[in-house]
């Protein structure tokens, strides 16, 4: 253990048990959660439905390890079983050929299982010990868990967590309209206006600077009076280079977003004329003031009609996707700039880079807030940019929630396709492997 007063002490079994529905955001119900671990400290944490009837013990603890080999510096794992699965003795615990495979895949992948648990909605358990002098039957008080010294102290640093995945991802209600036009009807006229501009270099930049102002000064919740800076969030969210740029710019900078879109080919023309961008007449209950290219004002219109952005350049031919998940045949020569190799790496999780979590974590709540403004192929746009953010975060059953509710919204929507299949195959983002970097290890590090 570490004396680090930055890290959480998880001196008892007791503590590691508290920290875990703080780590992936809910209480998990019928799961197997793995916590690696790297010289007595806590690498990343996995969390999986338990095996159905029928599924087959080595195929699940095979893939469960290929999962876990994403964490190349743990040197070990324990395990708990989230359960009410029967134990009618203790030398007989559940799920035994499952577990039995697990130590078998982890022990040939170098990360041998040195413990375990089981957790049911009454009691808990040592899962590997049958003595009952050591290891009371039928188990433990969940107050241990609930009182251990871990458990308060993360609730004493302001870590809470949901009882279920279902409320961890529940959505703050949405404002009364009183009248008002809706959000999605003020979106749809931005998206009417700007349908063929989005990706001229100034609309560009001043809808990223929209972004980064709500995203730098922690604004309060969208309102009522906020409608048009809302309706215009939604509108932009129908390009996929603003999409993917701004979880860029939440992750990088604004510097990064702009600089690896054009890299890219995503951004700018040479052939149309650059003119004054859309923007809202007010962002967060005040004047936005924005730099245009070449450091003219932007003003509220576009002064004047803007022809459509021409073919040509890489991202034109894959306009319909999203240009951080294609991985399919080399890159074009033009992708090959550090600037979009930075950008697509990050997208994908393929950097090492810390993500500014301060930022993301400001993008998640104004996205929330979005999300129950929106309709249709608006709120599948930000559902799935939810879904990323928990991504980046290592929290995957968060993600897959989300995912799934964007694909509801707007069934066949791309990137939640994509971002599911990037989950389901066991992807994890190289900086959530890594305590100094994780978003997890920047709350609340165990040590």
């Amino acid at each position: 253990m570490t004396s680090d007063p930055e890290r959480l002490h998880l001196g008892t079994a007791a503590d590691l048990l508290s920290y875990i529905p703080h780590a992936i955001g809910f209480l998990p119900v019928e799961s197997l959660v793995v916590l690696m671990l790297s010289g007595g400290r806590v690498g990343a944490t996995l969390r999986v439905d338990l095996p159905g009837a029928g599924a087959e013990a080595g195929s699940y603890a095979e893939g469960v390890a290929a999962i876990l080999a994403s964490d190349t510096a743990a040197d070990g794992a324990v395990m708990i079983l989230y359960t009410d699965a029967r134990w009618s003795e203790p030398g007989r615990p559940p799920y035994g050929r499952m577990v039995r495979e697990l130590e078998r895949t982890l022990r040939a992948a170098g990360t041998p299982l040195r413990d375990g648990w089981v957790v049911s909605g009454t009691a808990w358990r040592e899962y590997f010990c049958a003595d009952t002098r050591c290891c009371p039957w039928p188990g433990r008080p969940l107050a241990e868990i609930s009182d251990s010294t871990a458990s308060a102290e993360l609730v004493l640093r302001g870590s809470s967590f949901s009882p279920s995945v279902e409320t961890a991802a529940a959505l703050p209600p949405g404002p009364a309209e009183a009248g008002e036009p809706s959000v999605e009807a003020l979106a749809a006229s931005y998206r009417r206006r700007c349908v063929r501009t989005w990706t001229t270099a100034s609309q560009f930049r001043a809808t990223l600077l929209v972004w980064d102002h709500l995203l730098s000064g922690r604004r309060p919740p969208l309102g009522r009076q906020e409608h048009e800076t809302a309706a215009f969030l939604l509108a932009g969210l129908s390009c996929k280079a603003i999409r993917d740029s701004v979880l860029v710019l939440a992750g990088c900078g604004l510097e990064a977003a702009e600089q690896g879109a054009r890299a890219c080919g995503a951004v700018g023309d040479p052939g149309l004329p650059e003119m004054a961008p859309v923007v809202p007449s007010a962002a967060a209950g005040g004047p936005l003031a924005l730099e245009a290219p070449g450091g003219r004002e932007p003003g509220g219109s576009r002064g004047g009609a803007q022809r459509a952005r021409r073919g040509g350049g890489p991202y034109a031919a894959r306009d319909r996707e999203s240009i951080g998940f294609i991985s399919s045949g080399p890159p074009p020569a033009g992708e090959r700039d550090g600037a979009c190799r930075r950008y697509t790496d990050f997208l994908v999780g393929r950097s090492s880079e810390a993500p500014r979590w301060d930022t993301l974590d400001a993008a998640h709540d104004l996205l929330l807030r979005l999300a129950a403004l929106s309709a249709g192929e608006s709120q599948a746009a930000v559902h799935s940019m939810l879904g990323w953010i928990e991504f980046a975060r290592g929290r995957g059953s968060l993600a897959y929630v989300y995912l799934e509710r964007a694909e509801r919204a707007c069934p066949g929507y791309r990137l939640a396709g994509l971002l599911k299949e990037l989950i389901l195959r066991g992807g994890l983002p190289e900086w959530a492997c890594r305590a100094d970097t994780a978003w997890s290890g920047r709350r609340a590090r165990p040590g």
